[in-house]
Formats: structure tokens, sequence, C-alpha cells
């Protein structure tokens, strides 16, 4: 099957993009044309679209819910089914790839299984996580999706419960956050010999550590045992955003959380919450900034559901466009949202359209290269060789 009439998007070197067509067979890309099909020809024409890889992004939470403690003691049946919904939703939105980095009752690893037996075909693919692992009093703790440990020993029988369930990576929270206006963002919450503990797990499983980290002094912690993505960064030094690039680590911004909060009240976060997202703003903002100064690799990620929607798009068109702005250009955010997350996720057939890359495809009118904002005009995408959704709508 041909896909024709379209410019596609080389992320990876835009000068090589190009006009005319893909090849698609089981799933993969086999050939690329300027000329086009040869005559007789399966084909779908996209009217002069865009074609560029599938989105990836790479925090999201599956089963989140505002406040964080209304859907406590659900069931795991119950999980899973929201997870389906909002996997359904991101793939819609262009998502045919997510990381989750936690999510009650292992709810992405059970939707995982449910993908592999053929009952959800219309949901992106899944690296998870499944429950995070935090300290007594830590960043999480009673929250959904997380497990208690303390000490190094604590710390390594979790993660491997985690490796065990099919987790693909293993989330700590390393310091504080600002979902509770009065957790202290500045601490380190968690010693090294626990961070080392969960890096030790999860490298002898072929996986990695990412950490949800709030300042500095965690980060700069983390590096050295050998985590290697960070999330938020609310609070960047020269030093750790070097460090980071020394280490070839990844770091997820996130930077939505800070400077979108027109959302948050309607969905169930509280006046407090707000205020302190927009205090840390400028700070999260610096950060991003100095990260992007010291060529740290950055990773598009949502938070929440990616395809939460709010200014007339998603959150994952959203979170692309800050990121564009903050210094990177759009051709910068999308390779944050392609090659990059690829990278980190050992999938280098993903985030790509060049011969041997998965058929995971989106396609839009207007060209994110000269404008990240066509992003929010997706209207057609393909996942694993199928189309899941068609333009126009039908």
């Amino acid at each position: 099957m041909w896909l024709t009439n379209c410019s596609v998007i080389v992320v990876e070197d835009p000068d090589r993009s190009f006009t005319g067509g893909l090849r698609i067979e089981d799933g993969t890309i086999v050939e690329t044309s300027e000329t086009g099909p040869p005559p007789g020809a399966d084909t779908i024409d996209l009217g002069g679209r865009y074609l560029m890889p599938g989105l990836i992004t790479c925090h999201v939470h599956l089963t989140e819910v505002y406040p964080f403690d209304a859907a406590d003691g659900e069931s795991p049946a119950t999980s899973a089914l929201r997870a389906r919904s909002v996997a359904e939703d991101a793939m819609r939105a262009g998502v045919t790839t997510i990381r989750s980095v936690h999510e009650m009752n292992r709810a992405d690893l059970h939707l995982r299984h449910a993908q592999e037996q053929g009952w959800a075909p219309a949901t992106p693919r899944i690296f998870g996580g499944g429950q995070a692992i935090t300290t007594t009093g830590g960043h999480g703790d009673g929250g959904g999706g997380c497990v208690r440990a303390d000490g190094p020993e604590e710390f390594l029988h979790a993660a491997r419960d985690e490796l065990a369930a099919g987790a693909d990576h293993i989330k700590i929270f390393i310091s504080g956050g600002i979902g509770d206006a009065s957790e202290n963002l500045s601490t380190v919450q968690m010693s090294s010999d626990e961070m080392a503990a969960a890096v030790s797990a999860a490298a002898g499983h072929g996986g990695y550590v990412v950490a949800h980290a709030g300042n500095s002094a965690s980060i700069k912690a983390a590096l050295e045992v050998g985590v290697r993505c960070f999330e938020h960064g609310y609070e960047l030094d020269d030093e750790a955003a070097r460090m980071m690039t020394d280490h070839g680590a990844f770091y997820t911004p996130t930077i939505n959380v800070t400077h979108v909060r027109s959302w948050m009240l309607p969905r169930g976060f509280d006046e407090s919450q707000v205020r302190r997202a927009a205090e840390v703003e400028p700070m999260h903002a610096r950060s991003l900034e100095m990260a992007i100064r010291h060529g740290v690799t950055l990773i598009n990620g949502t938070d929440g559901a990616p395809a939460e929607p709010v200014e007339g798009t998603f959150m994952v068109a959203i979170e692309a466009e800050l990121m564009a702005t903050a210094g990177i250009g759009a051709i910068g955010a999308l390779r944050a949202a392609t090659v990059n997350p690829a990278a980190l996720l050992g999938a280098p057939e993903l985030g790509t359209t060049r011969v041997g890359g998965a058929a995971d495809l989106i396609a839009m009118p207007e060209d994110p290269v000269a404008d990240i904002r066509a992003l929010r005009g997706i209207d057609w995408v393909m996942s694993r060789g199928a189309v899941v959704r068609a333009s126009p709508d039908r």
C-alpha cells in the first residue's frame, strides 16, 4: 500500500524532506518515492497533507484523576478501562506511542497485554512503568500507582517487583513537587544508595530509571548513580544542566504543568495548587532555557492525558508549542516528540519516516516545520500500518 500526494517530513534532517509518498508493508515503511507509486498500486491519497512520524510522549498517566485521591480503592478492571479510554483519545490526537511513568493498579501493563491479545487495537504502543517507588512521606506517598520503600534493600525488591510484572522502566520520586502547596520543592527525598538500588534492578532487566526531580541537588545525585531520565526539573542550575548533557541524560520538562493553568480549577485542582504552579512558572521557564543552552536532550511529556483538551487543542500539541517557544524551535519540538524519545526507549524504528521505520504516521493540512501550531490540525493517523483515523473524519 502506498501513501501518496503528501509532503513527507524527515524530522532527523528536514532538508531531506520530499514531496511524494511511502510504501507500507506489514506495518513497516519499505520504500519512499518522489515520483509516486507504480500504475495499479493500492494507494491512499493524503490530499497534499504533511506526513510525519506519529507523536511519542513520555510522561503519561492513563489513570490520573483530579483531585489525585478521587479514584482511591478502585478495582484493577476499572483502572484498565479508564486507561483504555484515555489511550484511545491519545491515538486520535496523533500520539502513536506513550511512555507511562506510573499507573493505578498497573493499568498500563494490563492495557499493553490487551493490545498483545488484539483486544485494544486503537491504542498507542505502550512503554509501561507499572507503579512508581517513593519513600515514606516522600512525593507521591499515599497516592494511587505508587509503592513505598525505605532503604536500598526495599528499593531493590520494589523495583524488581515492577520489572517482574512487566515494567519497561522504573519511576522513582527523588524530590518534592508542586502538587501540594505545602511541599518543599528543594529537598532531596531519597538517598543515593536507594537510587542506586533501583538503577541496579532496572539494569538487570535491560531497563533504566526515570526520576521525578524538582531540583538540581537531587538530579546531580541521581546522575552519579546512573539515573537516565529526569522529569519536570523545576529548578536547574548550570552545573546540573551541564552534567545532564555530559551523562547523556534525557529531560522531560512537562513545561505545561506550570504554564497552562486555565483547565486546572474546572478539572478538580484547588486554588492553592493553581497558585503554586503560577509561582513556579518563571523558575521552570528559566530551567528549560538553561537545559536548551547546554544541549540537554529534550523529550515531550504531558504529565497526564496527552489528549487533555486545552486552549482549543490537546495538551500534547500545547507542550510542543511551549517547548518550541522556549528556544528549540519547531523542528526541535518535533524531534522531542519523535526521534529523541525513540532513542530513549531503545526503539529506533519509531519516530521516523525513513525506510525500515514503523508505519506509525500522522498527517495534517499545514507544515509543522514552518509552524509548530500545525499539530493542532492533525486529522489522519496510522498505527502499525492500519489507518485508525481517516481524514476527513467519518
